[in-house]
């Protein structure tokens, strides 16, 4: 096997997953508001954040942590 071909088949094995959702019509404007409001460019990047978001969320519970909202008066 040529080094090119190795390369090409090392290129597919690494290619990025597909995801697709099917979205209620009130789910799908939020999603395009909440990229609109953050500035992202593409789904992907919407879904990249809220993935580590709830990974961060995630790993605080585990630690035993509360996740909780607060007013900046307190």
């Amino acid at each position: 096997m040529s080094v090119k071909t190795k390369r090409n088949a090392a290129a597919k094995r690494m290619r990025n997953a597909k995801f697709q959702a099917d979205l209620a019509p009130a789910e799908d404007r939020a999603l395009r508001a909440l990229k609109e409001d953050l500035q992202l460019r593409s789904n992907t990047d919407l879904l990249a954040d809220a993935i580590a978001l709830f990974r961060w969320a995630v790993a605080e519970r585990r630690l035993g942590h509360r996740i909780i909202s607060e007013a900046e008066g307190g």
